[in-house]
């Protein structure tokens, strides 16, 4: 299945299991659940496995100077409120620069967004979409 779609997806598997004796028409069900979102970590916005100055300057460019936009919005989402604005940049170069508060979860680890929203990411290094 090349194009799965989000939610529970059944698929039946067929195939011959051990000596060349099996049963070939033996089947076995089994259920897979996609995923809605691809894993991610908040604040690597350039995709370069890193946080740094950096991914609070593409945010930027993106909002002010017609820069490319985030692969992955979840991680420019720094605040977590849903949307990308001059909120985000703020919050990352507060963290960075004068101990502000640690971004929010998944920061330290690769996951999914635990906050419903419509921001998603396209690619990310930290996982698949």
């Amino acid at each position: 299945d090349t194009t799965p779609t989000a939610g529970p997806v059944a698929y039946e598997v067929v195939g011959v299991i051990g000596a060349p004796n099996c049963d070939t028409t033996a089947s076995e069900s089994c259920s897979v659940v996609v995923p809605q979102q691809s894993a991610f970590r908040r604040s690597d916005v350039n995709n370069d496995s890193q946080f740094n100055i950096a991914d609070v300057v593409y945010v930027l460019q993106y909002l002010f100077a017609n820069g490319a936009a985030p692969t992955c919005f979840d991680a420019a989402d720094m605040n977590d409120d849903g949307g990308i604005d001059i909120s985000d940049p703020v919050y990352m170069a507060t963290y960075l620069f004068s101990l502000g508060a640690e971004p929010l979860y998944p920061f330290h680890v690769t996951d999914v967004d635990p906050t419903d929203d419509n921001l998603s990411c396209i690619f990310s290094v930290w996982g698949t979409p």
